[in-house]
């Protein structure tokens, strides 16, 4: 879906027909999901703090990180990163 519509959340980073981008920004790899069909009156999307995104379903933790170069372009236009991948604090260094 995000190959042929890119993403409304994010149009920035995923526009349509970028299979590419659409690996390099997304992992396989999660835990946990969320749906919410209507983000201003879902409690769901206020304790995920995902209340300006569009419905439908989000992934509660993700492993893996995005590249550093996706990361400046949320930072350029005005959208955080929010690192969902919490295994990093249980690997040994």
């Amino acid at each position: 879906q995000w190959v042929r519509d890119g993403s409304e959340n994010v149009p920035f980073l995923l526009s349509p027909n970028e299979r590419e981008i659409v690996f390099e920004v997304t992992s396989p790899n999660f835990d946990g999901l969320v749906a919410m069909m209507k983000p201003d009156e879902s409690w769901v999307a206020r304790w995920q703090g995902i209340t300006t995104f569009v419905p439908g379903c989000y992934a509660l933790r993700v492993r893996g990180t995005l590249p550093e170069q996706h990361r400046q372009t949320l930072e350029e236009n005005g959208a955080r990163y929010h690192n969902l991948d919490d295994t990093s604090a249980m690997r040994p260094e």
